[in-house]
């Protein structure tokens, strides 16, 4: 069943949050002392794709309900909460982009941890390989890794 090479498995979580953000640079324009747009808030959706081309003995390659619980971990942090006012963004411009970059990075961090749903003992060896943020209905961006060269 762990036999590597032949398929890759592809598993997706989604998890929500409402979150005000407003960017403080655009165009050039702009700072933290006077941001570019009044605060606003939107409904954000987070899709995760993880993959793999390993299963488990069980044949799983990610644990849905532990990998969906840390992902819905990380966006409770922002739920009805200012996104600039919380780590990393803080400092950093709250913008879509950023965001997918961070729940990708905190989701595959979370993930690699000892006894954690992607990483043995409930589901292969999955990586994090994309994250979709969704900013409202108006628009995605996503973040992915490379494929290694």
């Amino acid at each position: 069943m762990g036999r590597k090479g032949r398929y890759v498995y592809r598993v997706e979580l989604e998890a929500r949050f409402e979150a005000a953000h407003q960017l403080r640079t655009l165009l050039g324009a702009g700072s933290a002392a006077e941001p570019v747009e009044p605060l606003h808030g939107h409904g954000w959706r987070v899709r995760a794709v993880l993959e793999t081309e390993e299963l488990d003995a069980d044949g799983i390659a990610v644990e849905f309900g532990r990998a969906r619980a840390a992902l819905e971990r990380l966006a409770a942090r922002f739920d009805h909460r200012n996104i600039n006012e919380l780590p990393p963004f803080d400092r950093l411009n709250p913008t879509t982009e950023a965001l997918a970059r961070y729940f990708l990075e905190e989701l595959g961090t979370e993930l690699a941890r000892p006894g954690a749903a992607a990483g043995g003992g409930g589901g292969g060896r999955a990586l994090v390989r994309e994250v979709a943020v969704a900013e409202g209905a108006g628009g995605v961006a996503t973040c992915r890794l490379r494929e290694a060269e």
